[in-house]
C-alpha cells in the first residue's frame, strides 16, 4: 500500500534514495549477467522483459519512497502506463536490434545517435562530435544492442523528473490544490512526452536539470555547502551532453555569493570549490566561445563574423524563423539578438504557423513560457508586499529561475534558427519554470485567504463595539 506522510516532513528520504541507488545497480548487474551468460537465440528477448518488468519494479519504488499524496500517485502512474503502451506498440513486431530501425523518429538525430552508438560499440572508437552516442554504447555492454532498455531509460529519467519536481512543491510547502496544475502541465506536456519516447538527450536534461534545481533550492533554505554542491555536481552530465547550459551552474555559483555577501571571511574550502568550478566552466564553455566564434574567423574580425553568422540562412527544417532579418552592422546586430531571444522563447508566433500543428506547438509549449513570464513578474509582486523570511527565499528562488531563462534564451536563442529547435532546449528547464506559476498559485491563494480572514476578523470586532 502506499504510505501517506506528512508532506512538510523528509522521513528517510536519504536512506530511499540509497536503497534506489542499490536497487538500480543490482538490477544493472543482473542485465549485464544476462547479457554475457545467455545464448542469443533468447538473450533479445529476455533482456526486453527484464527491462520491460524491471524499469516498472522501480518506478513503483519511487512511487512508494517519494510521492505522499494520492493525486500525485494516480497522475504519475498513468503516464508511466502511457510511456509504456506507446513503446510497445510502437516497437511490436519490427527487429529492435536493426540499423534501420529508428525510421519512424520524426528527428533524424535519434537515428544518427542510434546509428554512431551501434559503431562505437562494435569499433570500441568514440565519436567526439557528440557524447550521447558514447552514453549509449556503454549502455549496450549491459543490454547488448536493443533499443527497449534505451527508451525505458529515457521513460525512467522523465518519471524521475516528475518526481523530483514533486519533491521541489512538497519542500516548499506548496498546498496540493495549487500545484496540481504544474504538476499536470509537467506530466502531459506534449512535446516533453514526445521528446522522451524518442532516442533524445532531452529525458537526461529534464532529469539531472530538475534534481539539481532541486538541491539549490534546499541550499537557499538551509545555507549548507554540501548542498550547493551537489547541485553542481549534478548539472555535469547535462554540460557533458550539452555545453550550452553551462549557464545554470553560473547563476547557482553567482546566487551562493549573493548570499554570502554578508560573511567578512569566506571558507578557504569555498575560495577552492568556487575556482575549481569556475575552471570546469571555462572549459565547458570553451568549444561554445571559441569553436563557435574564433573558429570560424578566417582573416576577418569578430563583429564581421558575427554579421557574417546572423546572415547565415541555411536551410535545415521547415521551421525557421527571422529569415527575412538582415543584418550589416553592430546596431542591426543588436536588435538581431534581442528578437532571435523573444522568437526563441515563444515561437512559433502566429506570424509563422504553418498549420495546425504550429498552432499546437504554441498553445501547448509557447503559451507555458507565457505563463512563466506571467507568473514570474506577478510572484515577485506578491512575495515582495508579503517580506517575511520564508517568501525572502522563494524570491531568491523567483529571481534565480527569471536570470536562468532569460540567459539561456540569449545563449541558445542565437545559435537556434527554428521553432522545433527552440522548444528542444527550452523545455528542459520547465521545472524550474512551473516551481516559479506554483509559488505564484499558492501565495496568490494565500494572500486572499489572509485577506479574508482580516476582513473577517474586522467585521467581527466592529460588531462587537
Amino acid at each position: 500500500m502506499l504510505k501517506i506522510r506528512c508532506y512538510n516532513k523528509k522521513p528517510g528520504i536519504y536512506i530511499n534514495t540509497i536503497k534506489l541507488f542499490v536497487a538500480l545497480c543490482l538490477f544493472s548487474a543482473i542485465s549485464a549477467l544476462i547479457n554475457y551468460t545467455l545464448p542469443v537465440a533468447i538473450r533479445t528477448v529476455t533482456i526486453t522483459s527484464f527491462w520491460l518488468i524491471g524499469i516498472t519494479f522501480i518506478v513503483l519504488l519511487t512511487l512508494e519512497y517519494y510521492v505522499d499524496r494520492i493525486f500525485d500517485f494516480m497522475i504519475l502512474i498513468i503516464s508511466y502506463i502511457f510511456k509504456v503502451t506507446f513503446i510497445i506498440i510502437e516497437f511490436f513486431g519490427k527487429n529492435i536490434t536493426s540499423h534501420d530501425l529508428l525510421c519512424f523518429s520524426v528527428y533524424s538525430d535519434g537515428k544518427v545517435f542510434w546509428n554512431l552508438a551501434i559503431e562505437t560499440f562494435v569499433t570500441g572508437v568514440k565519436t567526439t562530435h557528440n557524447n550521447f552516442p558514447n552514453i549509449l554504447a556503454l549502455i549496450f555492454k549491459i543490454t547488448g544492442i536493443n533499443i527497449i532498455p534505451l527508451m525505458m531509460i529515457n521513460i525512467l529519467l522523465y518519471h524521475l523528473f516528475l518526481i523530483t519536481l514533486i519533491q521541489i512543491f512538497y519542500y516548499l510547502k506548496i498546498e496540493s490544490s495549487n500545484y496540481q496544475c504544474p504538476l499536470l502541465i509537467a506530466t502531459f506536456m506534449i512535446y516533453g512526452n514526445f521528446l522522451t519516447l524518442e532516442l533524445l538527450r532531452e529525458a537526461y536534461y529534464f532529469f539531472f536539470i530538475s534534481w539539481s534545481f532541486y538541491y539549490m533550492t534546499r541550499y537557499i533554505y538551509e545555507r549548507k555547502l554540501s548542498q550547493f554542491i551537489a547541485a553542481i555536481i549534478i548539472t555535469l552530465p547535462v554540460l557533458y551532453l550539452h555545453d550550452g547550459y553551462f549557464i545554470i551552474p553560473v547563476v547557482y555559483l553567482w546566487h551562493y555569493i549573493i548570499i554570502n555577501n554578508h560573511k567578512k571571511n569566506i571558507q578557504f574550502i569555498f575560495d577552492i570549490v568556487t575556482l575549481l568550478f569556475a575552471v570546469i566552466f571555462a572549459i565547458s564553455a570553451k568549444e561554445i566561445i571559441l569553436g563557435y566564434v574564433f573558429n570560424r574567423l578566417n582573416d576577418k574580425n569578430i563583429i564581421e563574423t558575427l554579421i557574417t553568422m546572423a546572415n547565415d540562412r541555411t536551410v535545415r527544417s521547415g521551421s525557421e524563423y527571422l529569415m527575412w532579418y538582415k543584418t550589416n552592422n553592430i546596431p542591426e546586430l543588436f536588435v538581431y539578438m534581442i528578437l532571435k531571444t523573444f522568437y526563441y522563447l515563444f515561437s512559433p508566433l502566429p506570424l509563422e504557423w504553418r498549420g495546425i500543428a504550429d498552432v499546437g506547438a504554441f498553445i501547448f509549449d509557447s503559451c507555458l513560457q507565457i505563463l512563466f513570464f506571467i507568473s514570474l513578474f506577478k510572484a515577485k509582486t506578491i512575495l515582495k508586499a508579503n517580506d517575511y523570511i520564508e517568501n525572502n527565499a522563494k524570491t531568491i528562488i523567483v529571481n534565480m529561475v527569471g536570470l536562468i531563462v532569460i540567459l539561456l534564451a540569449v545563449v541558445f536563442g542565437m545559435g537556434t534558427m527554428s521553432a522545433g529547435t527552440a522548444m528542444r532546449h527550452r523545455d528542459p528547464i520547465i521545472s524550474m519554470e512551473l516551481v516559479v506559476v506554483a509559488i505564484y498559485i499558492d501565495s496568490k491563494r494565500k494572500k486572499l485567504l489572509n485577506n479574508s480572514y482580516c476582513e473577517v476578523r474586522k467585521n467581527v470586532e466592529n460588531t462587537n463595539r
